[in-house]
């Protein structure tokens, strides 16, 4: 799975930036100021000549005797053998594997050198590993809570995991995996990595998908990047500036920006073998039938609530803007299908469609009096289609309620008899 933009280099300076943008932003003096420990640059530190042989060791010593803690009595063989296979790999020794080692003739550091090189050769060691980071860019083989029909499943999703755990094992460097889990497609127009890595964006894609919307899609992915790379709950400028760390909503709605125009898309790793292919072409062959019959079943469905439909786009004010997915109950009208309609009508009214001439007409009368001004409003028009304002004339009119079955029950025998005095121009 790949997000693919031309300009997604952007979103590596503009995030190079936003980092940067935290040690000069004065939101918080307290935390600006030097103070806080995760505002401060990484020092180097001049480690004793004597103990450069074993740095980490000198620096823990060095925290133990600052707080006057003792050392603890070195522990035995079969008790750091343990602790180095746990460490490593997840998985403690077989019991054989143990034995020997403990009787083993090399001494102690020469035996752990070897044996932190073994396990490190070890494809277990990835596979422990790579846990660990596939908890950081929340991993799942599922998109999370997907409504009616919608495929969960991320079917591709263990390309990534895969990705990760053989970057362990290749011994990948940190900038890289980690360039690559923002912009391997980028990398590899440039020839900057191979094919294969692009199943690193994974860390981009795999994310839930809130229903489809797309909002909080693109909110998990901001998180998953600052709180996943920075440590910062970024996420929590989207209503409003952070409370705690100097994040203003301006910076997130710049990184929202960058995934707003960025692009999802399916790439093959491999070629499809020849019968693959050929299921393949079958299956889209028998979704492309279903998908007829499903169009013509809902085409059907949405004639038979025309009048409804009509009505409601007349209340154009309560329907949900187009970028908010909402789940609807069976029965419920279609608030795109609304939208539809308002639009149409709204065109229609430009272009005086002889269909929809009354419709227009009679949606401008005052609910006061409607049944009186319909039939002289009725009466005026001119170019209307003759065969909707003899079927309006015919009914008691007392509301738009009443002007959207004439309507509904015109579509309706439209359909069955085909007849061609009525048509949409």
């Amino acid at each position: 799975m790949e997000i693919n933009n031309n300009n997604y280099f952007i979103f590596l300076n503009c995030f190079i930036l936003f980092f940067g943008s935290l040690m000069l932003i004065k939101a918080d003096e307290e935390i600006i100021d030097n103070k806080h420990w995760a505002f401060k640059p990484i020092r180097n530190v001049v480690v004793p000549q004597a103990s450069k042989s074993d740095p980490i060791k000198w620096f823990i010593l060095k925290s133990l005797q600052k707080e006057k803690i003792q050392l603890p009595s070195s522990a035995i063989r079969r008790d750091w053998i343990r602790r180095l296979y746990y460490n490593l790999i997840g998985l403690p020794p077989n019991y054989s594997k143990l034995i020997a080692l403990e009787g083993d003739k090399r001494s102690d550091r020469e035996l752990a050198s070897d044996l932190v090189d073994e396990l490190l050769s070890s494809p277990r060691y990835g596979e422990h590993w790579a846990r660990l980071w596939l908890d950081v860019a929340r991993y799942s083989d599922t998109k999370g809570y997907a409504y009616a029909s919608e495929e969960f499943n991320f079917p591709h999703a263990w390309i990534y995991r895969d990705w990760v755990i053989d970057s362990f094992n290749k011994d990948l460097s940190y900038k890289k995996f980690i360039l690559m889990q923002l912009a391997a497609d980028i990398m590899y127009s440039q020839g900057l990595c191979d094919r294969t890595d692009l199943a690193a964006m994974g860390y981009l894609t795999l994310g839930r998908r809130f229903v489809s919307v797309e909002p909080d899609i693109i909110d998990d992915r901001i998180d998953v990047v600052t709180r996943g790379l920075m440590g910062l709950t970024v996420s929590c400028a989207r209503c409003h500036d952070h409370k705690f760390d100097p994040i203003p909503t301006s910076d997130y709605y710049a990184l929202y920006g960058i995934f707003k125009s960025s692009r999802e898309e399916l790439i093959e790793l491999d070629p499809p073998s020849a019968a693959a292919l050929e299921q393949l072409n079958k299956k889209k062959q028998s979704l492309a039938q279903e998908f007829e019959k499903k169009a013509t079943e809902l085409e059907s469905r949405f004639l038979s609530r025309v009048g409804e439909y009509m009505l409601a786009s007349l209340e154009i004010e309560k329907v949900p803007p187009p970028d908010f997915a909402e789940i609807i109950e069976k029965g419920d009208l279609n608030p795109a299908q609304i939208r539809r309609w308002y639009e149409y009508l709204i065109q229609n009214e430009r272009k005086t469609d002889s269909v929809f001439i009354p419709w227009i007409a009679l949606s401008k009368l005052d609910i006061k009096n409607f049944s009186d001004n319909a039939s002289d409003a009725l009466d005026s028009l001119s170019g209307a289609n003759q065969l909707v304002v003899s079927k309006l004339q015919e009914a008691p009119l007392n509301s738009m309620l009443d002007v959207a079955k004439v309507y509904n029950d015109l579509f309706q025998s439209i359909e069955k008899t085909n007849e061609a005095s009525f048509h949409l121009q």
